[in-house]
Formats: C-alpha cells, sequence, structure tokens
C-alpha cells in the first residue's frame, strides 16, 4: 500500500510538471506574438493611426509593434494623427516611400528604438513625446532627411544616436539634452527664439555635422562620459549658432579634465568658445566666432585649460578677443601651439583683415617647443598682445638639437606688446629674449 501511494504521488508530480512546462511554453509564444510590424495602407481618408483600416493587417500597432510606411497602392501625402499613448519599437519610412508623410501623436520610442528615413527626396516629420535614450535616428540618402519636434530629453547621461547621410532636423531643445552620437551626416537644430539647449557632442567623424539655424544660440559640451561610461570625443563640424564648451566651473572635473578634442575640421560657428578644462587642439580652422576664453575655473581640476594646434581661428570682428587666465596654479591655462613634442607648428589666431587681442591674464602658461635649427612651435597673432606681470610663465620645452646656436622666433604679432612674463622657465643659459 505504501508502494502505491508513492507512485502515485510520482504521477501527479510528473502531470503538474508537464502541465507547467505547457503553460510556459504557451505563455512565451503569445510573447512573442505581441510585437509585429505594421504597415501603413492610408485606407481611411481620416488618415487616423488608431483606425484598423488605415493598416494592411487590418489592425492598428500595438505596444512594442514596428511600424512602416511605404508606398502601398492606397498611400498618398498624408499627416497620420492620433498616435495612442504606447513605446513602439521603431518607425520606417521605406526606401520605396514615394509620398510624404507626417506623423502626430503621443507615441512614445524607448531602449533600443530605431526611426530608420530611406525614403528619397522627402522630409518626412514625427511630432510625438518620444524619450531619446538608446534611440537611433537613420536617415539614409543625401536628399533625405527627418524632421523631429516635441522631443521628451532624456538627458543626463543618456544617449541617443544619429547615423545615414541624410540630415536630422530638431525643432524643440532642452537644458540638458544627453550626448549625440552623431556617426554621420548632419544634425540641425531648429531653436526658436527664447530656448536653450546643452548637448554633449560625440563623433569620430570629420565630415559629420552639427549645427543650429534657429534663433537662439544652443550650447554643444565637448568631454564628460557616454551612457556606457566610456569618455566621449567630437571632431566633427560645428556650423551656425552654437556655443562650444569644454568643462564646467563647479563639480567634479570628471574625465573631462585630461581629455584633447581635436578639430581638423572648417568651422564656422557664431557662437563663444569657453575652455574651463583640458585641450582644445584647431589644426583646421573656426571662423567668424565669438570671442574665446581658455580660463580654468574649476578648483576640482588639477589640469588647467589649454589651447593649442596648428590651424587658424578668425573671429567675427576685431572686437573679439582671446582671453587666458585661472583662479590658481592648478588650473593655470596654457597657450600651446602645435600639437605634439616631435613636430614644431603655428597657430593662428586673428587675420590680415580682421585682428584681435590676445590675454595672458595671471595663472597664464605660454608653452614652446624648441626643436633644431631654429625650428619651434610659434603664434601668430594678428592684433595685440597684452601679458599680466604678475603670474604668468613662457615655458620652454626644449625637444631634440634644441638651443643649437640658433635663433627662435616664438611669437609674433601685428599690433603692439604690452607687458613681460614674471617666470620664464627652460631657457638656456647662452640665449635671451
Amino acid at each position: 500500500m505504501m508502494k502505491l501511494t508513492n507512485n502515485a504521488h510520482r504521477n501527479y508530480s510528473t502531470r503538474f510538471l508537464i502541465l507547467a512546462v505547457v503553460c510556459l511554453v504557451t505563455l512565451n509564444f503569445a510573447n512573442q506574438l505581441q510585437a509585429a510590424t505594421k504597415f501603413w495602407m492610408g485606407a481611411n481618408d481620416d488618415n487616423s493611426w488608431t483606425l484598423d483600416e488605415n493598416w494592411e493587417s487590418l489592425s492598428a500597432p500595438s505596444a512594442g509593434d514596428d511600424v512602416q510606411f511605404q508606398s502601398l497602392s492606397e498611400s498618398s501625402d498624408a499627416t497620420v494623427v492620433g498616435s495612442p499613448s504606447l513605446t513602439f519599437g521603431g518607425i520606417t519610412f521605406a526606401d520605396d516611400t514615394n509620398f510624404q508623410f507626417s506623423i502626430e501623436g503621443n507615441g512614445t520610442f524607448s531602449g533600443d528604438a530605431s526611426v530608420e528615413d530611406s525614403g528619397s527626396g522627402f522630409t518626412h516629420s514625427i511630432s510625438m513625446a518620444y524619450a531619446t535614450d538608446g534611440v537611433t535616428f537613420d536617415v539614409e540618402g543625401t536628399d533625405t532627411s527627418l524632421s523631429l519636434s516635441n522631443i521628451a530629453y532624456s538627458g543626463g547621461s543618456t544617449s541617443f544616436t544619429k547615423s545615414g547621410v541624410g540630415t536630422l532636423f530638431i525643432t524643440n531643445t532642452s537644458d540638458n539634452a544627453g550626448l549625440l552620437n552623431l556617426n554621420e551626416g548632419t544634425v540641425e537644430m531648429q531653436a526658436s527664439v527664447g530656448q536653450s539647449g546643452n548637448f554633449r557632442l560625440s563623433s569620430t567623424n570629420s565630415d559629420a555635422v552639427f549645427t543650429n539655424s534657429g534663433g537662439s544660440t544652443i550650447t554643444a559640451t565637448l568631454g564628460g562620459e557616454d551612457s556606457g561610461g566610456e569618455s566621449a570625443s567630437y571632431s566633427g563640424q560645428v556650423t551656425g549658432a552654437v556655443d562650444i564648451q569644454l568643462g564646467n566651473a563647479g563639480g567634479s572635473a570628471g574625465t573631462g579634465a585630461t581629455q584633447t578634442f581635436t578639430s581638423d575640421s572648417v568651422n564656422t560657428y557664431t557662437g563663444s568658445t569657453d575652455v574651463v578644462y583640458g585641450t582644445l587642439l584647431v589644426n583646421g580652422s573656426h571662423t567668424g566666432g565669438d570671442s574665446y576664453s581658455v580660463f580654468g575655473l574649476n578648483a576640482a581640476s588639477t589640469d588647467g585649460p589649454t589651447l593649442g594646434g596648428s590651424g587658424t581661428i578668425e573671429l567675427a570682428d576685431d572686437a573679439k578677443t582671446f582671453l587666458f587666465g585661472g583662479i590658481s596654479e592648478t588650473t593655470a591655462a596654457t597657450l600651446a601651439p602645435g600639437e605634439s613634442d616631435s613636430d614644431t607648428e603655428m597657430l593662428t589666431l586673428g587675420s590680415s583683415s580682421i585682428e584681435t587681442e590676445v590675454f595672458l591674464n595671471a595663472y597664464s602658461i605660454l608653452e614652446i617647443d624648441l626643436g633644431e635649427s631654429g625650428q619651434s612651435d610659434s603664434v601668430m597673432i594678428y592684433g595685440d598682445i597684452v601679458i599680466t606681470e604678475t603670474d604668468t610663465e613662457l615655458l620652454l620645452k626644449s625637444l631634440t638639437g634644441a638651443f643649437d646656436g640658433s635663433t627662435y622666433t616664438i611669437l609674433t604679432y601685428t599690433g603692439t606688446l604690452t607687458g613681460t612674463f614674471a617666470n620664464i622657465s627652460g631657457l638656456d643659459s647662452k640665449y635671451i629674449i
């Protein structure tokens, strides 16, 4: 009797296990059926997103679905209205889309969602309260663009990505819009008068373009970390009404204090350039901008800001200036022409048509690399230079063959020189300034 009782118990357990597995498989299968790709047909004249007959499957999209707009037989140019408050997987404007679509509503994209636009020759638009964190906007084709508005920026350490050679238009901004990974093509902000904005930029593509054509100047911050905690760098172009900032005056300096940003591009942004910490190397050009401030204001930083490179910076007019300085020895600002310790190069400030004024205030350093046969890094200033005679330094660094009896020209100016350096370091005893 005991054996019969135990067998019965085991049979019951076996049946229970089989039932549990069947339920689990059924549940997983149901979850897989939840996400689908829905194709827009536009069969009804009201162009309602929520109307089933406007979709090829005769079923409006549900949460998690991907949606696709293409040139189906009943499609036409349309403003698709009334997208519900659902989180979608992504939107695709297919490469055979011969119509222009505008989508309006309250739908949300988040996580690994992707918005792809490969329809040739059109600007499609999306106006939804979507979050940007983790979203990729892929705009293919040089004559293709995607216009976005009503963005719910995630901000902080979050990020979103622009890929494809087309143009992404963004018509609203945020005080803290997070990190924009600009892999390819153009992102054009259209900030309205009264709007502000602060994007952190990341790109390794020198042909990528970040611009602002709106009525307000926005800020693009270089430095910090991406959403994965990795250092973010930017080597693309910047144009339009944009202020460039490296570092901030308060808080922890973090990874930005030691980061170097090299610009080989042709930049034409009209805003100011503010370097609080980190290094900005201008090897390309910047024309038409406002004043440069290279000023160490962050007491938490152990490395002051540096401006260097071998390019040309021509500001908008002769009222614009270059200002160097710091609040202590550890935050001292450095003007260091050239890019490396192995080459000797020239950094040009101003031009023959637009002169400038360079101020080396307290806690400023002019750092020059000296090579053989009179070769050295140097600064060409079209205009005046003013040197504060307290807590300023001329730092000479000897490369191979330096101080061989040659004459070195380390600073050239077309205007006037006012003041002298408080300290000169690295000068061979046989030389005078």
